[in-house]
């Protein structure tokens, strides 16, 4: 149980991670978005970097993460994934419909 919430803990983490900075990078967002974006990305990336380090040191009578921990970063990486493609569908539309 313990190695399955850390596992799709940074599961989640590293899809928040790749998807915030997808968002930072994309120009047609307003900059405040971009920015938080950007400070959502280095969260995650440090998130990412603590529960590589909480995996490979797993012991057994040790929590590393919480059940709510990993719901809520489930819940992250699914509202930041669609968001990131939703708009990199946009783009890839865009760019297809331009002569």
């Amino acid at each position: 149980m313990i190695v399955a919430l850390v596992l799709i803990n940074l599961i989640s983490c590293c899809v928040i991670a790749a998807s915030a900075l997808w968002l930072a990078t994309d120009h047609a967002k307003a900059r405040g978005a971009r920015i938080c974006c950007g400070i959502i990305c280095c969260g995650a990336l440090v998130n990412v970097n603590a529960l590589w380090v909480a995996f490979c040191t797993m012991q057994p009578s040790h929590p590393m993460t919480w059940p709510t921990e990993a719901v809520l970063n489930v819940g992250a990486a699914v509202l930041l994934g669609r968001w990131a493609l939703k708009g990199w569908l946009a783009r890839a539309t865009s760019i297809e419909t331009v002569p």
